[in-house]
């Protein structure tokens, strides 16, 4: 039995590990905020201490693999061919370009810009695509708990672009795809100034400044050669675990073991699934904290 594409993933890898990535700025996809949510403050987007480790080019210590750099790259051709549909449509100005905001060293790259209507104006877009049930929930599906929005996250990175060209034009939209099915869903981001940005129709407290904020502060980290504390968590305390039970926020089976008295082994997917430092960050430097 051939195993071709296995080999090429493994040998492309190799090439992309060539390429060093900058270390003399942050990325608009690594945009953050914290949010105060009830009497929770709530941190949306990338960890201020993974960034630290990137900046300051700590080796990683938990490496993705090759298939889920491969279904990255995937993310990538959906964007691509969002690309070719609008301009299949006549509608496509302006495909991935990059931009630099030199007061917060922020690299970024813009996806799309269109002009979906028959007065011309110009509509900036960024793309996301998802995939399964989690995944929907919310950018593209309502789930009892989860109302219709874009995730935080994204709309950290779009505010940011938002600003960066509000001379030109003051609407986005972060257009969400189901890689599996081409579910997609659109929202509307209305950019009327600084601290007043609508999503959807409403009003929304992510604003630039929030973001910026965020970065501020990495970057006296940098300069003090001092690591930021964790955004989150790899393992709930028990406290976190009995009010997630409490707001309902606990699948079945967790839900059982709470109420019957057992440990639940729960934390952050920042953390557990998606940080390329984990290990360097809870074993390595778990007593510098």
């Amino acid at each position: 039995m051939s195993h071709y594409f296995t080999e090429a993933l493994k040998r492309a890898r190799k090439v992309r590990d060539a390429q060093h990535e900058r270390n003399d700025s942050v990325y608009a996809s690594d945009a953050s905020v914290e949010l105060t949510i009830g009497d929770e403050t709530q941190v949306h987007g990338r960890c201020l201490r993974a960034q630290y480790y990137r900046l300051t080019d700590t080796p990683i210590s938990d490496p993705p693999s090759d298939e889920e750099r491969f279904v990255a790259q995937v993310g990538e051709i959906m964007h691509t061919a969002v690309a070719r549909t609008f301009a299949d449509a006549e509608q496509l100005a302006r495909d991935e370009w990059r931009l630099w905001i030199p007061e917060i060293r922020l690299s970024g790259r813009c996806d799309l810009l269109i002009r979906p209507r028959a007065d011309g104006a110009k509509v900036g877009m960024e793309v996301k695509t998802v995939g399964g049930y989690i995944g929907r929930k919310g950018c593209i599906d309502t789930t009892r708990n989860t109302p219709l929005y874009p995730r935080f996250k994204d709309l950290c990175q779009t505010v940011i672009y938002a600003e960066k060209f509000k001379e030109e034009f003051q609407e986005w939209v972060l257009l969400y795809i189901d890689r599996e099915t081409g579910t997609h869903r659109e929202h509307e981001i209305d950019y009327q100034g600084h601290d007043h940005i609508l999503v959807n129709g409403e009003p929304t407290s992510i604003t630039p400044q929030a973001v910026y904020d965020r970065w501020k502060r990495l970057w006296a980290h940098v300069e003090s050669k001092t690591a930021p504390t964790r955004d989150y968590q790899l393992r709930y305390s028990p406290e976190r675990i009995q009010r997630l039970f409490d707001q309902d926020k606990l699948n079945k089976e967790e839900k059982e073991r709470v109420q019957a008295g057992r440990k639940v082994d729960k934390g952050d997917k920042e953390c557990r699934e998606w940080c390329p430092w984990r290990t360097k960050c809870w074993k390595i430097d778990n007593d510098k904290e």
